[in-house]
Parts: structure tokens; sequence; C-alpha cells
């Protein structure tokens, strides 16, 4: 064997011993995730809902787009938040065009649109007219929350918890007759809440991916709301994309005022 054949086989045999240990370093992947550690379902749901209590406040920017049997609209959102009751929000549309500004703080709900009339209202009609943006059927507190990526299932009874499993190294809940989650272990955070109608067909669901941390909290850049249309034109999906994410900074000094103009009206709901 010349001194050439010797040094490429050795380089072989090298290369061959690394492709080994690194298969065997990966094996865990390749074959799939681990199964989640064993955990009782309300303790589940109170480390969900303590690791969501430690966001004090959420400021985020990006896009959201919705998707209506007419078509798509796509524009910018942002978002200010110091939960669990305070939010102020404001979508723009393409090349900057003002859409709407809307606030919910201190019991008091106000809105503003250059094509419609600043309302204001009490507690439970603002927190209605904020849940309505979105898929109905969650608690509006939820679709808040869930605005940021940390909905949490609200307490039900002792009934309300059917089953829990593991699947794909998540928990899978299943609550009442016909709602389910998926819980990440990491967080750990809601994936996925879905709730389906008698024919099995998905009525709303709430999803979340591209998680990363901020602040340490777990929390997705990409949020999606699926619901069934209601009506021609009403919105199917409505996806949200934040590109810049702050958590548990400050938020300065009148950071949930909507700004009216001094001929702007205002008006009960």
């Amino acid at each position: 064997m010349t001194a050439k054949n010797a040094s490429a086989r050795g380089l072989a045999v090298l290369c061959a011993a690394a492709c080994v240990w690194m298969l065997s370093g990966c094996a865990g992947s390749l074959t799939g995730r681990r199964s989640a550690p064993p955990m009782a379902p309300d303790d589940l749901l109170a480390l969900v809902r303590k690791h969501a209590e430690r966001l004090e406040t959420f400021q985020g920017r990006g896009w959201f787009t919705v998707f209506s049997d007419q078509g798509s609209f796509r524009g910018e959102i942002r978002i200010a938040a110091r939960p669990p009751d305070s939010i102020w929000i404001k979508l723009e549309g393409p090349l900057g065009i003002d859409l709407v500004t809307a606030s919910f703080a201190s019991g008091r709900a106000v809105y503003y649109s250059p094509w419609m009339k600043a309302d204001t209202s009490d507690s439970s009609g603002a927190r209605r007219s904020f849940a309505g943006l979105f898929p109905t059927g969650l608690d509006s507190l939820t679709v808040m929350s869930a605005l940021f990526g940390l909905p949490v299932p609200p307490a039900g009874g002792p009934d309300s918890l059917r089953s829990m499993t593991s699947e794909k190294g998540r928990y899978v809940l299943r609550v009442g007759p016909d709602q389910s989650l998926w819980v990440e272990t990491k967080g750990p955070v809601v994936r996925r809440w879905e709730k389906r109608q008698s024919s099995g067909d998905v009525a709303w669901a709430y999803e979340a991916d591209q998680f990363h941390t901020s602040g340490g909290i777990r929390l997705p850049r990409r949020i999606r709301f699926i619901q069934e249309a209601s009506g021609p034109g009403a919105a199917g999906e409505v996806v949200l994309y934040y590109e810049l994410i702050q958590t548990n900074q400050p938020l300065k000094k009148g950071w949930c005022d909507v700004r009216l103009p001094k001929n702007a009206e205002s008006r009960p709901l």
C-alpha cells in the first residue's frame, strides 16, 4: 500500500468515525421527540398560568394578515400591554394608512379611526368589543393574552378536564366535550387550542409557533386565529407575526392613550 493510499484510507476512517459519533449524539432528534414527563393535569395548567404571569409588560411590532372568502388584507400592527387588563393596539394598512387605534384600560375602551367615531364604554362592553376583533369562542381576557402568545385556559369545574396524554413530546389536554390543547413542555406554553363542532369540524383554533425567549419568557413570534367564517366577508383567519418583541420593559408615560382629533365625537357602545 502506498503512502498516498494509506493517507486516504486513514482520512476515510476518521470521517466514518466522526459520522458515527454525530449520529449517536443526534439519535434522539432523528428518532423523534422524547415523551413529556408525567405530570398531573392541574399541575400542568398551574405551570402554564405561572409562566404567563411572569409577563409584566409586552411591546410588539410586526404584521397582521386577515383572510376571508373575499381575499386577504395585510397591514402593520403595534401592541403595548400590561396584563391582564390594559392594552393598546394600532393597525395600519398599506403605505402606512391609519386604520384604527384602540385601547382598553381602567374599565374604559376607546377606539378611533379616520372612518369611524371614537367609542367609549364600560368594562364589560369594552372587553366584548375587543374579543369581537378576533375569532369568537374564547373569554375576552384570554383573547387579549393570546395576542402576545400566552393564553391561559380559564379555570373550570372538576369535570371540565377529560384527559391528558403525551404526543410528540407535548402534552395534549382534552377539556370539556369539544376542546383540546397542545402544550409545549418548555415554558410551558400553549401551542394549539381548538374547539370542534359536533360534526368534527374546527369551530375555532389558536396556533403559535416560532417560539423564542425574551426577558426570560418563552413566547411565539407567529400566532394564528382560525374560525369558521360566520358570513360573507367575515374573517376566517387572522395571522400575527412580530418582528420586534420586548418584554418586562418600562412603558412610556401615556402609553395607553388614544390621541383623538379635536372634532372627534364619543358615544357609549
